[in-house]
C-alpha cells in the first residue's frame, strides 16, 4: 500500500499549496501596509492575502494534526 492510499488523496500536494499560501501571506503582507506601494499595488496584495489566508485556514483545517506545520 503506498503513503497516497493510507494518507488520503495526495497529502505532501496539500503540504506543498500550505508553503505556498504562507509564502504568499509572507511576501505580500507588508505590501498591504506600505505607503511606497501604489494604491492599485496595494489593494491588490490586500486581496491576495485576504484570499491566501482563507484556503490556509481551510486547508489547515482538513490537515491531520500531524501533518504540515
Amino acid at each position: 500500500m503506498s503513503g497516497r492510499d493510507r494518507a488520503g488523496p495526495a497529502v505532501g500536494e496539500v503540504g506543498v499549496q500550505v508553503l505556498y499560501l504562507r509564502a504568499v501571506i509572507r511576501v505580500y503582507g507588508p505590501w498591504t501596509t506600505s505607503q511606497t506601494i501604489s494604491a492599485d499595488e496595494r489593494a491588490l496584495a490586500v486581496r491576495r492575502v485576504r484570499y491566501a489566508g482563507d484556503l490556509l485556514a481551510d486547508l489547515e483545517a482538513r490537515l491531520p494534526r500531524n501533518g504540515v506545520g
